[in-house]
């Protein structure tokens, strides 16, 4: 039989290191498992069955590697009594749908406002965490996205600029007149906390930068 391998996305698409955080930051629906016969190839192998599961709104790379984890372990040892059995057929990749998933760079991790959306950004924030984080500057000092959602578009809310809302959270403007809310951050050499807390401790340091990097 050679080599066995489970590869952490529906082959033959997301080929390569990061296949859970390149589905998030795609955007897809859906991921999975697929255990294949290893080769000389970047997980080009033959396939020997995948297992798909949907990625949820709020999925993050942490929550998707769990629940592909879970599958996993729940259905190698059956396949393998299987492929003993002679029971699989081998299915050669469609050379046409194979995508890659390079490995994750720092630059990646920054967010840029005034070339990214609302629904850009939260894709990085969910692809990003908790392993690298997804993050931009406020003056001099680096802040951690850690959890945001979508605002209301055309706000007239320029990309980057901050705002503080009535209700004790924070607007930030995105390309395409998209707005993002934040929920949970993470200033340099702090705790996370709440953005409520966040207002609270750094109001001063809000009014007087009035946006982030951009």
């Amino acid at each position: 039989l050679g080599c066995i391998n489970v590869h952490a996305s529906l082959l033959p698409r997301w080929r390569g290191a990061a296949p859970i955080e390149r589905c998030i930051l795609s955007g897809d629906k859906k991921s999975g498992i697929t255990i294949m016969k290893m080769t000389e190839g970047l997980d080009s192998g033959p396939i020997l069955k995948k297992y798909p599961c949907d990625i949820s709104l709020n999925e993050t790379a942490q929550s998707l590697e769990k629940k592909l984890l879970k599958i996993s372990k729940a259905k190698i040892s059956s396949l393998l009594s299987q492929i003993d059995k002679g029971l699989t057929k081998e299915k050669k990749q469609e050379e046409s749908l194979a995508t890659f998933a390079p490995k994750i760079n720092k630059e990646e991790t920054e967010i840029f406002w005034v070339k990214e959306s609302s629904e850009d950004v939260i894709r990085k924030v969910r692809a990003f965490n908790p392993r690298f984080g997804t993050f931009s500057f406020i003056g001099k000092k680096r802040i951690k996205i850690l959890k945001a959602s979508m605002g209301k578009n055309n706000m007239g809310i320029s990309p980057g600029y901050l705002n503080v809302t009535s209700s004790n959270k924070i607007e930030v403007g995105c390309n395409k007149k998209t707005t993002l809310i934040l929920e949970r951050v993470q200033l340099e050499s702090k705790r996370p906390c709440k953005i409520e807390d966040f207002i609270r401790g750094n109001l001063a340091l809000i009014i007087k930068e009035k946006k982030f990097s951009t």
